[in-house]
């Protein structure tokens, strides 16, 4: 969720609140900086490698919500609502909340779609039922890169 996610005083991006993850496995790449390493983790318990029913439920997917086994794919359920929440200015708390209930439900804001399209499309597949039609933590790194490069030319 938004309030694990923290940048220090160089700009650096890190994610806290790993009490109950473990890495399951670690490599560099190209897009993220060089003191960067990409972890996928799981959640983890004494008998089992899965927490069902552990974490914030506005952000948990539906696979972790139903107690089912799950992946590094469940990460990228929650990072697809992150990234709507970088886009979308709420207007209330009770909005927030209400949005991200609907887009659980499929159901995005219409100007969004308009305004965003690539983006709300990359969202929407991150958020899909099935966790593997989800993209992979290196193919969002790849589309997020080409985001930033189109923002930065926007910018010139």
């Amino acid at each position: 969720k938004p309030s694990n996610i923290f940048i220090d005083g160089d700009g650096v991006l890190m994610i806290g609140d790993f009490g109950l993850a473990k890495v399951v496995k670690k490599k560099d790449h190209p897009h993220l900086s060089l003191n960067m390493q990409l972890v996928s983790v799981n959640k983890i318990e004494e008998d089992s490698d899965l927490t069902p029913k552990v974490g914030t439920p506005l952000y948990a997917s539906p696979e972790q919500k139903n107690g089912l086994e799950y992946n590094e794919k469940t990460d990228v359920f929650s990072l697809g609502i992150i990234l709507f929440q970088l886009l979308y200015p709420y207007t209330s708390e009770s909005d927030r909340k209400r949005t991200i209930f609907d887009l659980r439900s499929g159901i995005f804001p219409n100007d969004m779609i308009d305004l965003y399209p690539k983006e709300m499309q990359l969202v929407k597949r991150c958020m899909d039922e099935n966790p593997q039609n989800r993209p992979s933590a290196d193919e969002l790194l790849d589309a997020i890169a080409v985001f930033k490069q189109v923002l930065e030319k926007s910018n010139e």
